[in-house]
């Protein structure tokens, strides 16, 4: 059997992988089935993308060397973030420090208990996440190793897939 994307019968005089009918939204040419729905288009989209990549471009290159109009809203603005920043209790001398970056947020309370959650459901999005690759990993490894090359292959019908498989 031939290994051609969109093929839907294989051409079997031919002595390499060459389709003679292809499957639904491609169509045929040297042998190969490409699909019907590329073409033009997606230049013009990938045009489209360009230009507003371009613009954007142009647009922050211009905010960071245009000068500074008014120093006192920009002072004003940076005191204010400053003032939002999380800060640990106060110490013996009276200050309030910022927490450090090594402070863990699923164990203490830093910005209420809302925020706590957050990182415990983060925490356990991440522990399932490595869970079920390493189940994978057993069972590449210890039941069938041609599962390592699923999702490798491309894709094509399902007696193609079984046979990768």
């Amino acid at each position: 059997s031939c290994i051609v994307d969109g093929c839907l019968k294989c051409d079997a005089s031919a002595k390499t992988d060459r389709c003679s009918e292809c499957q639904a939204g491609y169509y045929l040419k040297d042998g190969m089935c490409h699909f019907k729905y590329a073409g033009d288009w997606m230049y013009y989209v990938g045009g489209f993308f360009a230009v507003v990549g371009i613009l954007v471009l142009v647009w922050v290159l211009d905010m960071i060397i245009r000068p500074c109009t008014n120093e006192q809203g920009l002072t004003y603005g940076l005191e204010a973030r400053e003032k939002m920043k999380l800060r640990m209790p106060k110490d013996s001398n009276g200050e309030r420090a910022l927490w450090p970056l090594t402070t863990n947020l699923m164990t203490r309370l830093v910005a209420g208990p809302g925020m706590m959650l957050h990182f415990n459901f983060q925490a356990a999005l991440i522990l399932w996440a490595v869970l079920i690759a390493l189940i994978w990993v057993c069972l590449a490894q210890f039941v069938d190793n041609r599962l390592w090359r699923l999702g490798t292959r491309k894709f094509g019908t399902p007696r193609e897939n079984c046979i990768l498989v």
